[in-house]
């Protein structure tokens, strides 16, 4: 709701100003009041927050801080300013209320272990030993998957600047890439809004990143081509590389759930804070609709639906695509990979299914029942038109038990 969706309220009730681990953003929630009392249609809206807890806790510990904290998401003059990934890894990083990691000591390590791909495990544990000396009355695990998970951003962020400075290095001759990898990384650097929001000491610890990062590509200087094809870190295309030659992937025919197997495996190697159980991207192309994951699984609908969209239609769809640009031309499973690739993007398992997604609407369910009404037959985007014109009625009488929207689209195609 918080997103922008159309609906005029009167009462708005908040039973809590969290959302899910994290805080409720000032930007997020200022956005979420502004749906009741909507111009035109009510004169007033009234936000009344459920939460007994805060008001009764106000004065006590750690209350007093979250009472502060909702006091302050309605304040108009606390509207958030823009932000950026790369400039929080060089801020302190507050873990509560009473434990800050230093900005600094954080740059500091990662810099000195840039070139150990597990530096993100290694740097959580550290931290997790400090925050139990300083907090030693405090459950430490409980705060174990927040920093992983930041700690994780921070490695996204290095990431993408690395795969950058990669990709304009590209456009030069090689011999002359190691002379211009500080030009062409600094000028990277200035033209960060990190850099620009940065205050002195901010873009000191910048710069060192930055040179980190540079120290690492220089040792890999001769291969970068094999990098820029890709929108990913030099490590994880080594993984995928070493992943293809293990596992035979250029000479060695697989079928659809063998090769999904491996990418599962593969996929947990590359994206360690993204968690999926075996077997669930199967059943996301086999079409299994979110209360049967659920069954299955014993997992929330509103998590098995963020799986599936971010974790399996995205970032696995995501990485299939890796791997694609970097198999060789002959290899014997390309079809199979770019199959596999729209699979996971769209949740269903077949060629028909896939161009129903494409070409008349993306919705999964709907896609597998009309595949079944004109015949599972490989058909492709150019002929699907055709092809669902044909069984124009049959399909508009299983589209009536859904909202008009499907309907209308079959008509008037």
């Amino acid at each position: 709701m918080a997103q922008g969706v159309n609906i005029p309220i009167k009462y708005l009730l908040i039973t809590g100003t969290n959302f899910a681990s994290a805080k409720l953003s000032v930007r997020n929630f200022q956005n979420l009041i502004g749906r009741a009392g909507r111009s035109g249609v009510y004169t007033e809206g009234n936000i009344i927050v459920t939460e007994s807890k805060l008001y009764d806790e106000r004065r006590h510990g750690s209350g007093y801080y979250k009472w502060q904290d909702t006091k302050g998401l309605f304040n108009g003059a606390t509207v958030e300013e823009c932000g950026s990934a790369i400039l929080n890894i060089v801020r302190d990083y507050s873990v509560n209320y009473k434990v800050k990691l230093s900005g600094t000591e954080i740059v500091n390590y990662i810099c000195k272990n840039i070139h150990d791909n597990n530096w993100t495990n290694k740097l959580l544990n550290k931290l997790l030993v400090e925050i139990n000396e300083i907090n030693k009355n405090d459950n430490i695990s409980y705060y174990k998957q927040d920093i992983f998970e930041q700690l994780c951003t921070y490695k996204v962020s290095m990431d993408s600047i690395e795969n950058e400075i990669i990709y304009l290095l590209s456009y030069h001759p090689l011999a002359q890439t190691v002379d211009l990898l500080h030009e062409v990384s600094n000028k990277l650097l200035e033209n960060t809004l990190a850099f620009y929001l940065a205050t002195k000491e901010e873009k000191t610890l910048l710069r060192q990143l930055f040179d980190a990062i540079d120290s690492k590509i220089e040792k890999q200087i001769g291969d970068i081509k094999k990098y820029t094809g890709t929108m990913i870190s030099m490590a994880d295309a080594d993984k995928i590389i070493e992943w293809i030659k293990d596992n035979s992937i250029n000479i060695e025919k697989r079928i659809t759930k063998d090769l999904l197997d491996l990418i599962e495996n593969l996929f947990r190697e590359v994206y360690p804070s993204l968690n999926l159980k075996k077997g669930f991207a199967l059943s996301w192309i086999h079409g299994d609709s979110y209360e049967q994951m659920h069954e299955e699984y014993k997992i929330k609908i509103y998590y098995i639906e963020k799986l599936c969209q971010y974790n399996l239609s995205y970032q696995m769809s995501f990485l299939v695509g890796n791997i694609i640009d970097l198999v060789d031309a002959e290899c014997v499973n390309i079809d199979a990979l770019k199959l596999l690739q729209q699979a996971l993007r769209y949740g269903v398992n077949t060629k028909t299914a896939i161009s129903i997604c494409e070409k008349i609407f993306n919705d999964r369910i709907l896609a597998k029942q009309i595949t079944d009404i004109i015949g599972n037959k490989g058909i492709s985007t150019d002929e699907i038109v055709i092809s669902v014109k044909l069984k124009k009625e049959k399909i508009i009488s299983l589209l009536s038990n859904y909202p008009s929207y499907f309907a209308n689209v079959v008509e008037n195609i």
